[in-house]
């Protein structure tokens, strides 16, 4: 065990001591209880054994008779039974195999009949589907007829006043063939888009004015009209009058030829379209006709194609029952036999292993007998051995459980006491008394401890443990009262919870400022930060902690925070520092904080403690909530928390505080003073450890504040990036120039890359002191160490008038073919 252990760790030691004390000495009753009761069954038994074998050799005689008996009666009976089993299963067989090949018989009859059944009635529904299909297309095709009809009557009266139009949608007429290669469904529907389309192109030709005159009009008729009046009489006298005028008869004649003109004109414009609607009534007609033609074809060739099948289908199955026939009467020959045969087989072995069994347990039983008389002797002879064996054992086994309990009493409780002592020196040499001459010669330390005392567990050993062993060799080896101390580990158990109502608030702040200084005690200087938060107190409860603040300000966060808009950003502040070390420094290669400073050396990170005093009074949800993150995730982090819960203020709105105790060393205020929560024994007391006097703090923190002035100043020594003897001047800068600058991490470091993609220049900005020069002359130095003057050129120029860079030209660094210190 650690010789500085954590409270589980405590707990766990006073448990294992007091359940070992406790059993150890219920083993010591035991034992001498069990002593006497098995000398006097020792006695007893001897006695009843003997009698016991003397009925036990009767009885054995007689049940290896009756065995013997038996036995024959049970291998006759499963003789017989076995016999009988083969009969029946030869006539079960038999008759199964029978009835099988019947029934097969009759499946392969039925399944012939079903399916010609099936085939007719398949071949009956494909001729009715076939013969409704024509049907219905045959209603459609009359309908398209009609429509047809309909439209040539609609072109001959629209095409009416033009004879050259009429002639061209004669029958006579001559067009180009259509294409008829498809089925009659396509030529169908060719059928219903020409008729719509046929409407859509009459339509238009209605729009020609002088067609729709002229067809209403005769020829003569339009001439008259247009000419009107007394030219009416010359025309009309050309028709029917006698008698006219050379000037009338002139001016008729003159009308006539306007007329014609107009005529002419009219049916020149509408021809084109004329042709077009008379061309699609040729190739309608003629798919009309195809698609008549072709669904005929097509309706005989179903008819006969579902004739066919139906008759393949019928053969078919009569070819595969009369097969079927065959076969079924080849095995009604031969089954049978084979049955009888393999039946014969059977009853044959029966009769063997009848016999061979008989012969075998009359064996047995002669064998049987002689070695029951042998083993009837020699057991007398075992009893009375082992009644006088059994009585020495039982004086042995007595004094070796007496050595064993000894043994084990030295070995369980010596070295638990031992820790137990062991665990009180070193708190005693770690956690001296605050008032204790060491403090004089104290020196901040170099490594982190780890560990802080803030209590310790005291109680009697009576009290503690019940009763002790009342045996003196089994003596009690520590002294009447039992000490433990209580000690934060970091960080498994780093974090702390003080549960408190109308009392212990001052015992828990003492008890947070004790541990506060025990942590500046022993943690390195500059590594460890705190944010504390007393909203109530305004201060006042952790106030010595501001003497910190004059040396460093981020050793306690500027000051002490008491209002709920400082609470939520301090909080968001160590929730982003967590999700910083978390993605930059632990990732998947550390689990916790510890492992990784345990490998930075003297880049190990800060741990951070939060304080908070009367929580949750100022605490806003926003800010529970991140207090919840921190002490979820905050130890792997390095962020611990110290926190007195006045339990007379209400929680914020969902938050539940067993995610602070799950995560915390959790103390409880009663009426005797703070217990842990989760372990009580009967009278033992916590008692917590007090804070330093006043001016023992101030002296210490002005010593702490000195010693923590340069801490956060980090070196890295250059032997960490300089290359080895035999790696100076080997890189090679063809595709890149890299150089490692310092330490990135725990363990990586940190490289400067120039050369390769956008990275071609670097510039260094800085304030005054914050090491620019040093970087330049650790890039110089270690590239001029890693690559030789062939792959690194340097041009140096020094606005400083020579102070940094002279020295490169002094000592004629190979490298530099420049160094400009007066420019």
């Amino acid at each position: 065990m650690n010789s500085n252990p954590g409270v589980n760790e405590t707990l766990a030691l006073l448990d294992g001591l007091k359940v070992a004390v406790q059993d150890l000495a219920a083993r010591e009753d035991k034992l001498k209880s069990e002593s006497r009761v098995q000398s006097a069954a020792e006695s007893n038994a001897f006695a009843r054994r003997n009698e016991a074998q003397a009925a036990a050799s009767s009885t054995r005689e007689m049940n290896a008779a009756s065995t013997f008996e038996m036995r024959k009666g049970l291998l006759q009976s499963r003789f017989e039974k076995r016999k009988a089993r083969i009969n029946r299963a030869h006539a079960a067989v038999s008759r199964r195999k029978l009835d099988e090949i019947s029934g097969r018989d009759t499946e392969w009859k039925d399944r012939t009949q079903q399916g010609v059944a099936a085939a007719e009635v398949r071949r009956n529904e494909e001729l009715a589907g076939s013969t409704t299909a024509y049907e219905n297309f045959q209603q459609n095709l009359a309908a398209a007829g009609d429509e047809l009809k309909t439209i040539e009557s609609s072109v001959l009266r629209a095409f009416r006043g033009y004879g050259k139009f009429r002639r061209l949608i004669s029958t006579s007429r001559q067009w180009p063939e259509p294409d008829l290669s498809p089925d009659e469904n396509a030529l169908f529907a060719d059928i219903l888009r020409l008729q719509k389309k046929i409407a859509d192109d009459l339509a238009r030709f209605k729009d020609f004015p002088l067609p729709m005159v002229f067809k209403f009009l005769p020829f003569w008729l339009v001439a008259t009209l247009l000419l009107g009046g007394a030219a009416a009489d010359p025309v009309l006298a050309h028709f029917g009058r006698n008698v006219v005028s050379d000037l009338e008869a002139g001016m008729a004649l003159a009308a006539f030829f306007l007329v014609a003109v107009i005529y002419f004109l009219g049916g020149r414009a509408a021809a084109p379209l004329a042709r077009t609607i008379a061309g699609d009534m040729a190739r309608m007609r003629r798919l009309f006709d195809a698609c008549a033609e072709k669904s005929n074809a097509h309706f005989q060739l179903e008819q006969e194609r579902i004739k066919d099948e139906f008759e393949t289908s019928k053969q078919t199955f009569n070819q595969e029952w009369r097969q079927a026939v065959k076969d079924i009467s080849q095995r009604r020959g031969i089954q049978p036999a084979a049955i009888d045969a393999k039946a014969r087989r059977l009853a044959q072995k029966n009769e063997q292993w009848w016999t061979r069994e008989l012969d075998q347990t009359q064996d047995r039983h002669t064998e049987f007998m002689a070695r029951l008389k042998a083993e009837d002797a020699a057991q007398v002879r075992q009893i009375a051995e082992a009644h006088k064996t059994g009585m020495a054992q039982i004086e042995r086994d007595h004094q070796t459980r007496w050595q064993e309990l000894e043994t084990d009493w030295k070995s369980r409780i010596t070295p638990l006491c031992d820790q137990l002592r062991a665990a009180n020196v070193a708190a005693e040499n770690l956690f001296p008394a605050w008032n204790a001459a060491s403090w004089q010669s104290w020196t901040p330390p170099a490594e982190f401890l780890n560990a802080t005392k803030f209590a310790r567990l005291e109680t009697g050993v009576e009290k503690f443990v019940g009763a002790l062993p009342k045996d003196p060799r089994l003596k009690w080896p520590g002294p009447a009262t039992v000490s433990a101390p209580l000690s934060l580990v970091f960080p498994a158990q780093g974090s702390m919870l003080f549960e408190s109502g109308k009392t212990g608030g001052d015992e828990a702040f003492g008890a947070i400022n004790n541990i506060i200084f025990r942590l500046l005690a022993t943690t390195p200087p500059g590594k460890l930060n705190f944010t504390i938060f007393d909203p109530v107190g305004l201060g006042q409860n952790f106030s010595a902690l501001m003497h910190l603040a004059d040396y460093e300000e981020s050793s306690i966060n500027s000051r002490i925070w008491t209002q709920t808009a400082q609470f939520e950003e301090k909080l968001a502040e160590l929730n982003e520092h967590m999700e910083k070390i978390i993605q930059m420094y632990l990732r998947n290669e550390y689990a916790t904080i510890a492992e990784y400073n345990a490998q930075a050396g003297s880049v190990a990170e800060k741990y951070h403690i939060l304080v908070i005093a009367s929580f949750p009074v100022n605490f806003s949800d926003t800010a529970a909530k991140r207090l919840r993150n921190i002490a979820a995730s905050g130890a792997r982090c390095g962020v611990f928390t110290l926190i007195h819960w006045d339990q007379r203020n209400a929680l914020p709105p969902d938050f539940v505080p067993d995610e602070l105790r799950k995560n915390s060393v959790c103390l409880v205020r009663k009426d005797q003073g703070f217990e842990l929560a989760n372990w009580h024994a009967p009278g033992v007391r916590l008692l917590l450890d007090p804070p330093p006097p006043a001016e023992f703090a101030t002296e210490f923190l002005h010593r702490i504040g000195q010693a923590s002035k340069n801490a956060n100043r980090v070196e890295v020594p250059f032997d960490q990036v300089a290359p080895a003897d035999a790696d100076i001047w080997t890189e090679e800068t063809t595709d890149l120039l890299r150089v490692p600058i310092g330490r990135s991490g725990a363990t990586k470091m940190q490289y400067l890359e120039i050369g390769s993609g956008t990275r071609q220049h670097a510039l260094i900005a800085g304030k005054t002191g914050s090491g620019k020069s040093t970087l330049f002359h650790v890039i110089i130095t270690n590239l001029a160490l890693r690559c030789s003057p062939e792959q690194v050129e340097f041009y140096l120029v020094d606005f400083k008038n020579g102070v940094e860079f002279k020295c490169y030209a002094s000592r004629r660094l190979p490298h530099a073919k420049v160094v400009a210190i007066e420019s």
